[in-house]
């Protein structure tokens, strides 16, 4: 979820975050967001049931708008309109086939599948809210992507961090606290772009175990010191 927050506010959207289907209901309600990438996923209420609460409202509020004479229908007191139905857009790692119909049917508009790369999460947006981007270009001394590094290469810079906080970060990873993790990246970033790009990754993708293998490993290397 932060991953998504900072991606989309990295070119200028506006954003706010729900942890669960509750709270996304009422973001919603208060917000009314052009478009809501749901995950279908949360705990209690999952995102199927909240875009079918929010499409049950969506359908309430338009046979209550009141009608009105054609002469009227441009007209500045021609009552309040209610707004816009909401884009949804189902985020999930699901493998099964009959996940893409059951978001349709629940009321989504598209289903997008972990792990996604940032061009299809920015491509839908333009698809269906019509938004224009515009490209910078990168000069060719600049690099596209940071250097790989080697997974020990990895774990002796995280090894350089303190035992507590390599504690933290793994019992994040092993608990799939996404908000703990990509704090502990963020904290990283300042030490190594190269290592916070390569756990971004792995946690884009959803590899927690590989991600909580590498935090092992840098602590066995500190005991090893």
């Amino acid at each position: 979820r932060q991953l998504m927050v900072e991606l989309l506010q990295s070119v200028g959207f506006d954003v706010q975050s729900a942890k669960t289907g509750e709270e996304a209901i009422a973001q919603w309600a208060a917000w009314q967001p052009h478009l809501i990438w749901m995950d279908w996923q949360m705990p209690r209420m999952n995102g199927s049931e909240a875009t079918q609460q929010i499409r049950t409202v969506e359908a309430l509020r338009s046979t209550l708008e009141p009608k009105h004479d054609a002469h009227l229908a441009n007209s500045s007191d021609s009552g309040v309109i209610s707004p816009p139905k909401t884009v949804i857009i189902a985020l999930t790692a699901s493998v099964f086939e009959n996940t893409r119909q059951e978001a349709l049917e629940a009321g989504c508009n598209d289903l997008v599948y972990k792990p996604f790369q940032e061009s299809e999460i920015f491509d839908k947006i333009e698809t269906f809210l019509g938004v224009q981007y515009i490209y910078q270009a990168l000069s060719q001394e600049t690099p596209l992507t940071p250097k790989t590094l080697s997974p020990l290469e990895i774990e002796q810079v995280l090894s350089q961090q303190s035992t507590q906080w390599l504690a933290d970060f793994l019992q994040a990873t092993i608990e799939l606290d996404e908000d703990a993790i990509a704090l502990h990246i963020g904290e990283i970033q300042n030490q190594s772009v190269e290592v916070a790009q390569s756990m971004t990754e792995l946690t884009n993708i959803l590899d927690f175990s590989r991600l909580a293998e590498l935090l092992q490993n840098a602590l066995a290397l500190q005991q090893q010191d």
